[in-house]
């Protein structure tokens, strides 16, 4: 048999188990440059011209044999796309279509072909320190930012707590790490 398309989907996953649906996807293939934009949704990935409703109820995106790079966009809200602030900017994926791949989904009880992208979580983190005993904010205390719980190995040394009494990292670190924080400078 000549498969000249093969189904692909692209099994998009956050580890902060927000929903997946409606990212948009840049694929190139490596071979003709062409380049398709796919996106996921409940029902499978979607890409005009290039998609196939199969007999399962989902839809699948069809690609020629070839190598490919898909590139995540982001969500896309008025005609612009964008990673939500809170992941880590994904890398691009390399991938091959071809006989061999999808004899393989299929023997593995696939469909498709399967691309699997994920978002990791990453955010900055924030320190508040108030007076003992209540809640008003106390200025000029340094914290750091440990990776062990003997706070011996500093990550980061956040700026002074402002009049707020909040310091906040400069860097995004990843969600669900371990991090220890300790008042390494008091206030006068």
């Amino acid at each position: 048999t000549n498969i000249f398309s093969i189904p692909l989907e692209i099994n998009k996953t956050t580890d902060d188990g927000s929903s997946t649906a409606h990212y948009y996807f840049k694929i190139v293939n490596r071979d003709t440059a062409e380049e398709y934009t796919a996106h996921v949704t409940a029902k499978g990935t979607l890409c005009a011209g290039h998609q196939v409703h199969a007999a399962d109820g989902r839809y699948y995106l069809t690609l020629p044999e070839g190598r490919y790079t898909l590139t995540e966009l982001g969500l896309k809200k008025n005609g612009v796309y964008s990673i939500p602030e809170r992941f880590a900017e994904p890398m691009p994926v390399d991938f091959e279509i071809s006989a061999d791949t999808y004899k393989q989904a299929l023997e593995s009880g696939h469909q498709s072909v399967i691309v699997n992208v994920e978002n990791k979580c990453e955010g900055k983190i924030k320190v508040r320190k108030t007076e003992d005993g209540d809640s008003n904010p106390v200025a000029g205390a340094t914290y750091g930012l440990f990776s062990d719980e003997q706070c011996l190995n500093l990550i980061y040394q956040f700026p002074q707590t402002d009049s707020n009494g909040e310091a906040v990292t400069a860097d995004k670190y990843p969600c669900g790490e371990q991090y220890y924080v300790k008042e390494i400078e008091a206030p006068s």
